[in-house]
């Protein structure tokens, strides 16, 4: 009985976590398109949020890829190892579930 609470506490949280990081994916998604438009404020409303969520994960990629005629392609590492989560989180909970 224990190890059947254990395994269903287990399916929620992954379940959760996978979620999260899909709304974070959708997040970061937001923030990169509108990050290609010039006339943005970024110290208003809502997009001082999306940029105070978005940006210390898109920090850890910054610089790891030179700009490649002016453009930091460094947020393209950052979607790859969000969806590599994501992807790895999923491959768990199928595994749990059968």
């Amino acid at each position: 009985m224990l190890t059947f609470i254990l395994f269903i506490i287990l399916k929620i949280i992954l379940g959760v976590i996978t979620e999260f990081c899909r709304i974070y994916l959708f997040a970061l998604s937001i923030r990169v398109f509108l990050a290609w438009i010039v006339t943005i404020n970024w110290y208003t409303q809502p997009y001082i949020v999306l940029k105070k969520l978005t940006d210390p994960y898109l920090n850890l990629f910054r610089g790891t890829i030179p700009l490649i005629l002016g453009m930091d392609f460094s947020s393209m590492l950052g979607f790859l190892f969000l969806e590599c989560v994501i992807q790895l989180l999923e491959s768990i909970y199928i595994e749990i579930i059968y």
